[in-house]
């Protein structure tokens, strides 16, 4: 019994992995391209693109939650960078 528990969870694991190498794929593509064309990326927008990958390609159980966001930005070296403005003296 423990065993097959053990192989439904392994095959749980190699499913979602696939998942998430395929949004990996096409969210960094797009990240790409939004940087190409000089457009702000924000961890936000990142976030939500990243749903709406989820959705479109119907992983119903991805959630693209905030550690997988950390996750996938250390995967691809994304950092985020505030800017601030200079204040006039």
């Amino acid at each position: 019994m423990a065993s097959k528990r053990k192989r439904l969870n392994l095959k749980e694991k190699h499913v979602k992995l696939r998942e998430t190498s395929e949004i990996d794929e096409v969210l960094m593509k797009w990240f790409r391209s939004a940087r190409a064309k000089n457009i702000p990326v924000s961890d936000v927008l990142l976030q939500e693109k990243a749903r709406e990958l989820g959705e479109s390609m119907g992983l119903e159980t991805f959630k693209a939650s905030n550690g997988w966001m950390e996750k996938f930005r250390t995967r691809h070296n994304i950092f985020f960078k505030q800017i601030c403005a200079k204040k006039n003296l």
